[in-house]
Parts: structure tokens; C-alpha cells; sequence
């Protein structure tokens, strides 16, 4: 085991005062007052603000708004994160006195609110929402699809609901932008050439804000040819000898220890649950978190922490994952250890002062490394608690951790932009991390339909004469960006929409793709409703088969609304989680190697036949539902794990294995991830 110092971090302040009606007491750092600036900049069309976790980004970016009241609907990857933000926006309209009134926007949330307010539809639903409210915090997904002209009828014009996002806001943000994929990026990127081209030569100017460690290369790369103006704002920081007069410390100083660990998580905790209940003894009052990869490894965690617990032997214990239900979640933030997924690694604004996390690249080894040291204490009971020892236990894989043990410069302490820097380094002789396939080919296979799906909307007959002018600048750009003729692709891409319109939807309306088979669930373990991965329900829990009717009078009988729930493949009583998990392939019921070609196997294809082979209960009633759904996908003959190491894939990227009508074993890749794999040249170009 590998041990260092980190030293604190100090933020540097602003040494003027050019942002009014401050509160006072409250010292802007100086990346702060500089994104202020260049938000108002009418020669910045987008800011980047890079500053450090925890050096008070969200507050740079809502300045404009708690001063001059510009109006900004904001993008976050979770919706964990979304309510955690409302929160704070509320802190800070509480702090500058204003009357601002941030609102969440989320699919379960304007489910609800069409119901109580009788809204015609989830448009109508959006359309109140923006218009009653300065700050509108939605996810990507809800952006995507306005901004992809969905949500409207086809009696109702395309545009109407996203001019009407238009007409009420002008600052557009996007939190976290650095774990966007390549996909997500080009979605981002195609809706805010739009936005911005058609507010050109109006006073109604559009700003993009990107807060992100880094920025996207792709998306500079475009931003450069498309002449957009844009600004990158990063912190300034000292790590020892900052004076308090010009300096806000932003960490505190914490030990680092490393293990290498393989994927023995579970084992490793369970062994030293001892050791960690001794730290907390000897730190009274502390707060800790365990962030781990896989919501059934978290579960089995907490399953054994609060065994231990119950016999005095360890601190309490609460979790937040995707399964958490809503009232565990609220309680878990009260107890001494959280135990969560990148449900709480992702911005969520713990107070804690011990942490041990997973993490298998370096882009997620420094997202939840930063959420340790950013606050001394916490107040419980109406009275201050302080941290006295800010400790972190870095699980790696083995050859990570083997490396890291060889680096010199990893001495007894080190400054956390050093530190930082070195586990992201991406050259190949002193790279931490194996690198990970980022699909860099995506924007020219796929990218061009984001596009082509704009420019194809702009001639519909109800708005073709009035975006006849746009249509033709934004096929400009778009042509010059994606390096293709974006007017020659439009019809390529209605083609598409005729033979195989599962790709549009899958590279053009999902913007973070599709759970391959979804269950509605009555959890029988807390008693609330759910919706979840059904594969992973089948392997992590011991289920009962529910028919529709059955589940639809339950959540009515509890008042929510059945339309909810329109999606769902099946419905499982979900008794109890389990122990261990359950092994699981999914077999197609025609043969596929045996008539295996090259060609025909290196392209996505929309099939029917996919079922489930296992021993669960009620398969057969499960296989004939799911048997029946059409499903884009890729099918290869090589297996997983060849995949995995030939193309360099993340442990989390879907591939699932598969045997044909034949027994034959292969794997399968579906929805987006589809379109990715068959962006790459090994694909494609047909070199398996």
C-alpha cells in the first residue's frame, strides 16, 4: 500500500470588487468574477469555466442570473444532482436576496405535474414550466429531445416548443460536461450551433456555459471552425504560504492510500471493516462515503455493513444508488457512511471527511476523488461539527496500482494539480490507466444525422419560407464542421427514416441511449415503485411475475400516474435482493454462425428474437414479451472479452454475450452503444 499528503488547495480571491449588489461577507474567487464577465461579454459566445472541484463553479456560473436576473435552463447528467442544485440555487437567491424561483424538470416530475395541473400534454407541461420560472434545471436527455423538435404533435408546428425555450432563455449551462461521450458531444454541439446561429443579428443574444475539469477537444476543435467566439476560464491556486487576505482555501489537506485491489472491493471492506470502524472511533463525529462501479455490489455492502452495525461493531449506514428508493435516500444523507454509485459521484456535495471509492479510469478516480476535503464539518442539531482527519482509500486494479507505486514523484506529499495531472497523463510510457476507446470516428460515421435530422425538420412545409435564411447558413456550417454535404446527407438521412428508422432514434433522440429491456417494479424490500435494468433485476433479485393490471392498480391505488409507466417491458414483484448474482446470456432464436458474413455482421441491424437464457422464475412469461421487440443492435462472433481487449472498451461498456438457435456462443452490442462499435475501423472496415 501506497500512502502520501495531499496539500491543501487555496483558491485565489478577486482582488476588485466590479460585480454589484454582492452580499456582504461573501468573497468572489477570481475565476468567478471572470466568468461573470465573460457571460455578459457580447463578444463571447461561450464560456468554459475549468475551475477545480469544490472551487464554487455553480455560483460563477448563476452570478448573471442573482445579479442581472438572466435567465438560464441548466443541463445536469443525473437528477440526484438536479434537486441537489435547486437546493443550492435557493441558498444563493436566499444569500443576494432575490426572489428567482429555480424549478426541477425531469420525466417524473412532469409526469406528475401534467397530472395535478390537467395539462394536455408533456409539451403544455414544459411550455408552463419555462414560462413561470428564471431557472430551469432539466437533464441532457429532456434538452436533447426539445432540441431535436420532439414532444410535438403532427398537427402542431416542429419548432414551437423550442422557440418557446428560445423566447425564455438565454443562458444555457451544462454541469459535468466532461463525462459526455463523443455522441452527446456532437448532440450538444448541433443544438447550440442552431441556438446561437438564430439568435445572430438580434439583441437576444445566446450564451453557452461548460462547466467540465477539462475541455471536450471535439467540441474546441468545432468551435474553432465555426468561428464561435469562446473564452476558457481556469482557477488559480497555491497549495502553502496563501495568504488569507488573497487566498480562500477550497481542500483541506488529506492522506491518500492507495491499494491494489483487482475487483475484490467487497472483500477488501469486509476484511477491514474492523479498521474502518476503529477510524471512526477515533475520529468521533466524522462523515464517510464508499463510492463503488455496480449497484449490486453496493447493496451487498450495505447489507453487510449494517449487519455489523446492528451488532454495535460498525457506524450507521445509508445508501443512494438507482434503486435507493425516495425515503431511504433522504435518511442515507444523515448517517455516518453513504455507500453509492455514480449516482453520488457525479456534483453531489457531500460533507465528508473519509472516502473510499472504485474507480477504473482516470476521468472517474478524480470526479470522486473531489468529493473529500471541500468542506471542515457539517451542522447537526442546530450546532457545528468539525472534521478533524480527512482520510481517502483509492481502490485500483492491480497493474494501476503497481505503477503508481513506481513513480517517484509520488514521494510523502504532493499538491492535487501534480497529483491530478500525473493520473490523467495520457502518455503511453507514464499513463496510470490503460486507455479507454473513445470513439473518435462516431462524428463522421454517425454524427452527420444530429445534422441532417435539423436541417430535415427546417423543410417542413410549415416552416420551410420562415427558415429558409437559417436553413441555408446552418447547412454551411454544419457542412464545414462535419466535413461532409450536409444538403446530400438529407437525403440520406430520410432514407434511413424509411428502411430503418430505429437509428435515428437511437443516434438522434436518445442522447445517453436505451436500457435494453426496462421492468416496473413493487420492491418489496421498502415497498416502493420502481422502474430498472430488468436484466440486472433478474440476476441481483429474487422476483415475482406481476400482470400489468395487477402493478397499474397498485401505483393507482397510491396516486400516481399509470402513463408513467407506458414504456415498461414487464412487471416483477421484487421479494429480495441476493447475495450473490445469477449468470446470464441472452440467446436469439435464429442461427447466426453458421451463416456468418463479414459484411452483413459489420453493420447495425434492427432483429426480433432476443430472449433470456436462464432458470429464473417466470422466464417463459418474460421471453414471450421480450421475443417480440425490435432491437437495433450488432452481433459478433468474437467473444466479450476479446472485444473488450482488442478494441479497448470500458469494463461498462453493454456488450452482453449471446448463443444463436444453434448453441453457438458470440456477443451482441445494442442501441447506441451499437452505433459506436461500428464506428470503429476494426468493424467497419471489416478486419474481424
Amino acid at each position: 500500500m501506497k500512502s502520501i499528503k495531499v496539500l491543501p488547495v487555496y483558491s485565489k480571491l478577486s482582488q476588485s470588487d466590479p460585480v454589484a449588489d454582492i452580499p456582504i461577507g461573501l468573497s468572489l474567487r477570481e475565476h468567478q468574477v471572470k466568468t461573470f464577465d465573460a457571460i455578459r461579454d457580447p463578444d463571447v459566445d461561450v464560456v468554459f469555466n475549468t475551475a477545480m472541484t469544490g472551487d464554487g463553479k455553480s455560483l460563477a456560473a448563476y452570478l448573471p442570473t442573482l445579479v442581472d436576473n438572466r435567465r438560464v435552463l441548466a443541463m445536469y447528467p443525473t437528477n440526484e444532482l438536479i434537486r441537489d442544485q435547486r437546493d443550492q440555487i435557493k441558498t444563493y437567491c436566499d444569500s443576494f436576496s432575490s426572489n428567482i424561483t429555480p424549478e426541477c424538470m425531469y420525466s417524473e416530475h412532469l409526469y406528475d405535474l401534467r397530472a395535478e395541473l390537467e395539462l394536455g400534454s408533456q409539451a403544455s407541461t414544459i411550455e408552463f414550466l419555462a414560462e413561470g420560472h428564471e431557472v430551469l434545471l432539466t437533464n441532457p436527455d429532456i434538452f436533447n429531445l426539445i432540441a431535436n423538435f420532439k414532444y410535438m404533435s403532427k398537427h402542431q408546428n416542429p419548432d414551437r416548443l423550442l422557440q418557446t425555450i428560445l423566447n425564455c432563455y438565454d443562458v444555457f449551462l451544462f454541469d459535468e460536461f466532461h463525462i459526455y461521450d463523443v455522441s452527446q458531444v456532437v448532440s450538444v454541439l448541433t443544438a447550440m450551433l442552431y441556438i446561437i446561429e438564430q439568435a445572430q443579428g438580434t439583441r437576444d443574444r445566446k450564451k453557452f456555459v461548460f462547466l467540465s475539469a477539462t475541455p471536450n477537444p471535439l467540441l474546441l476543435e468545432c468551435l474553432e471552425q465555426s468561428e464561435l467566439r469562446y473564452k476558457i476560464i481556469e482557477g488559480d491556486y497555491r497549495f502553502e504560504n496563501a495568504d488569507e487576505q488573497r487566498w480562500s482555501q477550497i481542500c483541506k489537506p488529506f492522506t491518500l492510500h492507495f491499494h491494489g485491489i483487482g475487483r475484490q472491493t467487497e472483500a477488501w471492506i469486509q476484511s477491514r471493516y474492523v479498521e474502518i470502524a476503529n477510524w471512526f472511533s477515533e475520529n468521533p463525529d466524522s462523515r464517510g462515503a464508499i463510492i463503488v462501479n455496480s449497484v449490486a455490489s453496493a447493496k451487498r455492502i450495505v447489507a453487510f455493513l449494517e449487519d455489523r452495525h446492528s451488532a454495535g461493531e460498525f457506524p450507521s449506514v445509508g445508501e443512494i444508488t438507482g434503486l435507493t428508493g425516495k425515503l431511504e435516500r433522504k435518511s442515507a444523507r444523515d448517517k455516518d457512511i453513504l455507500v453509492g454509485t455514480s449516482t453520488v459521484d457525479v456534483g453531489i456535495d457531500f460533507k465528508i471527511n473519509y472516502l473510499i471509492f472504485e474507480s477504473l479510469d482516470a476521468g472517474t478516480w478524480v470526479q470522486r476523488l473531489g468529493r473529500l476535503g471541500r468542506h471542515s464539518g457539517y451542522k447537526q442539531d442546530g450546532k457545528s461539527v468539525t472534521f478533524r482527519n480527512f482520510v481517502a482509500h483509492s481502490l485500483l486494479p492491480k497493474y494501476v496500482a503497481e505503477r503508481v507505486a513506481g513513480y517517484d514523484c509520488l514521494t510523502s506529499e504532493i499538491d492535487k494539480t501534480s497529483l491530478v495531472a500525473l493520473m490523467k497523463n495520457d502518455d503511453d510510457e507514464k499513463r496510470v490507466f490503460s486507455p479507454i476507446n473513445n470513439f473518435q470516428n462516431y462524428q463522421r460515421a454517425w454524427g452527420w444525422l444530429q445534422p441532417a435530422h435539423v436541417i430535415n425538420t427546417l423543410e417542413h412545409p410549415r416552416l420551410r419560407d420562415n427558415y429558409a435564411s437559417l436553413r441555408e447558413q446552418l447547412t454551411k456550417t454544419y457542412s464545414d464542421i462535419f466535413n461532409v454535404k450536409i444538403s446530400e446527407r438529407v437525403g440520406w438521412y430520410y432514407a434511413i427514416t424509411q428502411k430503418q428508422p430505429e437509428i435515428i432514434e437511437n443516434a438522434v433522440t436518445q442522447f445517453r441511449g436505451e436500457t435494453l429491456f426496462t421492468c416496473g417494479i413493487l420492491d418489496e424490500t421498502d415497498g416502493e415503485i420502481k422502474t430498472y435494468d430488468l436484466l440486472w433485476v433478474l440476476r441481483n433479485t429474487d422476483t415475482e411475475w406481476m400482470h400489468k393490471r395487477d402493478f397499474i392498480d397498485v401505483i393507482e391505488a397510491r396516486g400516481i400516474q399509470p402513463h408513467r409507466y407506458n414504456y415498461v417491458d414487464v412487471y416483477l414483484r421484487l421479494i429480495k435482493y441476493r447475495a450473490e448474482p445469477e449468470r446470464l446470456r441472452l440467446r436469439y432464436n435464429k442461427p447466426v454462425l453458421s451463416s456468418f458474413n463479414e459484411d452483413a455482421y459489420s453493420r447495425v441491424k434492427t432483429r426480433q428474437g432476443f430472449e433470456i437464457n436462464g432458470s429464473f422464475q417466470d422466464i417463459n412469461r418474460i421471453n414471450r414479451v421480450l421475443k417480440r421487440k425490435k432491437l437495433l443492435c450488432l452481433i459478433r462472433k468474437e467473444s466479450v472479452s476479446e472485444l473488450r481487449s482488442r478494441l479497448r472498451l470500458s469494463p461498462l461498456f453493454g456488450i452482453f454475450p449471446l448463443v444463436d438457435s444453434e448453441g453457438n456462443p458470440l456477443s451482441v452490442v445494442f442501441f447506441k452503444d451499437a452505433l459506436l462499435l461500428q464506428s470503429l475501423p476494426y468493424i467497419w472496415a471489416g478486419e474481424g
